[in-house]
This record gives C-alpha cells, sequence and structure tokens, in this order.
C-alpha cells in the first residue's frame, strides 16, 4: 500500500525546490483542480511544474513548512505555510524586495501514487502586497 502522507509531503517539497521531474511524476495528467487560481487550474500538472519555476525565480528563499499532512483513505489534508523574499520578476512584476507568509489546506485526492484531485482554500493578502498587487491584480502604489 502508497503512504499517501508520504507522497504528498514529497510533492510539497518538489513544489518548494521547483522540481519539475518530480512534481510531473506525482500530478496526474488528467488531474481535476475544484479551486482555480489567478483564473486557471494551477495544479494542473503542466500548469504546476511552470508555476513551481515562476514561483521560484521570483522567491528564491521560498520555504514551503507542510505543517499539517493528515491522511484518511486515498485523501489527504495538507495545511502548509509558504513564506520568500520577492527578489526575482513574477511575471510582469519587478522585484519589490519584499517578503510574504501564505497560508493555504489542500486536500489531495491519490490513486495510483499520483494526485488526481485537488482542492484548497489560500490566504493570499501577503503575497499580493510583496507583489504590490490588489486582489484582482492591478498592480498599486507603495
Amino acid at each position: 500500500m502508497t503512504d499517501n502522507a508520504a507522497i504528498a509531503r514529497r510533492l510539497f517539497t518538489a513544489l518548494q525546490d521547483a522540481d519539475v521531474p518530480v512534481i510531473h511524476e506525482l500530478i496526474a495528467e488528467d488531474l481535476v483542480d475544484h479551486s482555480p487560481m489567478f483564473g486557471r487550474n494551477a495544479f494542473e500538472r503542466e500548469n504546476l511544474k511552470e508555476s513551481a519555476v515562476r514561483f521560484k525565480t521570483a522567491f528564491p528563499d521560498v520555504r514551503i513548512r507542510t505543517e499539517h499532512v493528515l491522511a484518511d483513505g486515498d485523501k489527504v489534508l495538507v495545511y502548509e505555510i509558504v513564506s520568500g523574499t520577492h527578489t526575482g520578476p513574477f511575471g510582469e512584476r519587478p522585484p519589490t524586495g519584499r517578503t510574504m507568509r501564505v497560508q493555504a489546506a489542500h486536500v489531495l485526492r491519490i490513486a495510483g501514487g499520483k494526485v488526481v484531485e485537488h482542492w484548497s482554500v489560500r490566504e493570499l493578502d501577503s503575497m499580493r502586497a510583496a507583489l504590490g498587487v490588489d486582489a484582482d491584480g492591478t498592480p498599486h502604489g507603495d
């Protein structure tokens, strides 16, 4: 039997490190993302790989702490705290030097050693502040 909690921990370590091959390995090609972010299904395999690299470029010191990982059958709850300093470009946003700390809770359904479904709730105010954007993505002055 596969240890689903270990798979979830491995995935979040890969996200922190922008380890694209591991992300590719652990996310099912046909993953269903029930929690779009920024107008797209962020946890789908190709989007997640791209986002991990973009995030690591923007926040090179990113740290993803998995505070709680609770497994129940094929579902795993992960409560994470993401922190980092915005020292690289993030899309069109130049570095601000601001630090951010974001909390999120994810539910992953794992089958055959891969994440096949994803739900999440994210607190993004700190990231928006670090990037200098409002909730709708509009840049704001400092």
